[in-house]
């Protein structure tokens, strides 16, 4: 027997208005279980470059949620994927990265060497530095001569 699995992926797009109340929707042939990140992403209807969230719950709230790594799964509230796709440019398609190991294509930061940032203010081109700061103007005082103190 085939494989009749079928699930909706709800979605709105802020930019176009769209009430939250009244979302729009498409397919993707697998079930909601098997359903990972990047199918969202690559089987998304519309063109253009979009910022993907996905809405999960956290304690008693909703909350929008980046997922970064296509083989991860998307959260199901309620029975359904929700996303939120805001919309970057009208051109192009987003791209997705499918790999197995998603972590080698985070970039890294080198972390800060705070000593060096210290030593940055004691290095002679900034200790030479002068600022110059303007002092205002004394305020003037006019007094007639019909005053007198």
């Amino acid at each position: 027997m085939a494989d009749r699995s079928f699930t909706l992926v709800h979605y709105y797009i802020p930019e176009d208005m769209d009430n939250l109340d009244i979302l729009n929707a498409f397919g993707i042939k697998k079930a909601i279980q098997d359903i990972r990140v990047g199918d969202v992403y690559s089987s998304f209807p519309l063109e253009g470059q979009y910022h993907f969230r996905f809405k999960c719950k956290h304690g008693s709230e909703f909350v929008w949620m980046d997922i970064l790594k296509p083989d991860s799964k998307p959260p199901i509230v309620d029975g359904k994927i929700v996303v939120k796709a805001s919309r970057k440019t009208w051109e192009g398609k987003t791209k997705v990265q499918a790999t197995s190991h998603p972590e080698q294509n985070v970039p890294t930061k080198k972390p800060y060497n705070f000593n060096e940032l210290l030593e940055d203010f004691d290095s002679p081109a900034v200790s030479s530095a002068k600022i110059e700061t303007k002092k205002p103007p004394a305020p003037t005082l006019n007094v007639s001569e019909d005053v007198k103190f």
